[in-house]
C-alpha cells in the first residue's frame, strides 16, 4: 500500500516534553528540527531516527519543554560574587546613612550572580530518553496518518484509472471507423489527382501512399500502449515500497501517448475522448506528487 508524504504526530512525555513532526511533500527527504538550542547536540540522532522512517518528504520536528526541569541545565549561585556584593551594598548604606532592606531579586540580576552548568551525565541520559520516547510516538503518528492519506489517494486513484480505462475501451470501437473516414478522405483528394495527366502517370505510386498515410494515422499501438502503462499503474498502487517517482514516470508515458493519439486522429469522437483522459490524467498527476 502506497505512502502519502503529508502526516503530523504529536508525542509527550511526563516531565512535559512535547515533540511534533509534520511531513509534506518534497521531491527529495528534507529533515529540519527545531529545539533549545542547549540540546542541539543530538539534533543528529533525532534526524537520523526521522530519516530511517520514511524515503521522501519534508519533516520539520519541533521540541518544546513545557518543564525547564528536564532540560540538561541547572542553575547555580556565585556565591562568591554574590557575597561581595552584599558587603559592597551593607557598606554603601552604612556610608550613606541609608535605611532600605537589600534586595535580593536585584543582586541575582547582576552579571555572573546565577550561572548556568550542564547537568550530569545522568540528567542529560535521562533527557535523552525522553525525547526519543516521545519522538518514537510521535513518528508513530505521523507515519500512520501517512498510510491513512496514501489509502485515499491510492482509492482516488484507481477510480480514475478505471475512468480511464471505460474511455479507452469506447476509443477502441472508433478506431475502425476514424480509419476509414481518414481513408476515405485521402481517396477522394486521390480521385481529383487522377484526374490530371501527372496524377495518372503516378496513380501506383499515389495508391501507395494512401495506405502508408492511413496506416501513419493509425493509433491502435498507442491505445495497446496505454492499457499496459495502466495495468503497471494499477499493479504499482499495490507496492509496498516507496513508488512516487515511478507513478510519475508512469503518468508522463500516459501523456505522451494520449498526446500522440490526439495529434494522430481527426475524428471528433476521439478527440472528446482525448480531453477527457487528459482531464482525469491532471488529477492523478496532482494526486502522484503527493506519494512517497
Amino acid at each position: 500500500m502506497i505512502n502519502s508524504m503529508t502526516g503530523f504526530g504529536t508525542g509527550a512525555s511526563k516531565d512535559g516534553l512535547i515533540v511534533e513532526v509534520k511531513s509534506v511533500n518534497h521531491r527529495f527527504k528534507e529533515i529540519s528540527v527545531k529545539m533549545p538550542r542547549n540540546v542541539l547536540q543530538i539534533e543528529d540522532r533525532i534526524k537520523a531516527s526521522i530519516a530511517s522512517e520514511v524515503a521522501r518528504g519534508k519533516i520539520e520536528v519541533h521540541v518544546t519543554v513545557d518543564d525547564a526541569r528536564v532540560l540538561p541545565q541547572q542553575m547555580d549561585v556565585n556565591w562568591l560574587l554574590l557575597d561581595q556584593l552584599v558587603e559592597q551594598v551593607v557598606r554603601g548604606k552604612e556610608r550613606y546613612g541609608l535605611t532600605e532592606a537589600i534586595s535580593l531579586q536585584a543582586l541575582f540580576q547582576h552579571d555572573g550572580v546565577l550561572v548556568t552548568n550542564d547537568r550530569s551525565d545522568r540528567d542529560k541520559e535521562q533527557f535523552a530518553e525522553s525525547l526519543f520516547a516521545a519522538l518514537k510516538e510521535a513518528i508513530a503518528h505521523m507515519l500512520s496518518m501517512r498510510r491513512l492519506e496514501g489509502s485515499r489517494l491510492s482509492k482516488d486513484i484507481n477510480e480514475r484509472i478505471d475512468a480511464i480505462t471505460v474511455v479507452i475501451e469506447q476509443m477502441e470501437t472508433l478506431v475502425p471507423e476514424a480509419s476509414r473516414t481518414y481513408e476515405a478522405k485521402l481517396r477522394a483528394r486521390l480521385v481529383e489527382l487522377l484526374e490530371t495527366e501527372e496524377g495518372k502517370r503516378a496513380e501506383e505510386r499515389l495508391q501507395i501512399e494512401v495506405s502508408l498515410l492511413t496506416e501513419k494515422h493509425d493509433v491502435t499501438e498507442e491505445l495497446v500502449r496505454i492499457n499496459s502503462h495502466l495495468a503497471l499503474f494499477k499493479e504499482t498502487l499495490l507496492s509496498e515500497e516507496p513508488v512516487g517517482r515511478k507513478l510519475d514516470f508512469i503518468t508522463q508515458e500516459l501523456h505522451r501517448e494520449v498526446n500522440t493519439i490526439g495529434s494522430k486522429s481527426h475524428l471528433f469522437s476521439i478527440a472528446e475522448a482525448v480531453i477527457l483522459i487528459k482531464s482525469e490524467l491532471e488529477k492523478i498527476k496532482e494526486q502522484v506528487q503527493n506519494i512517497e
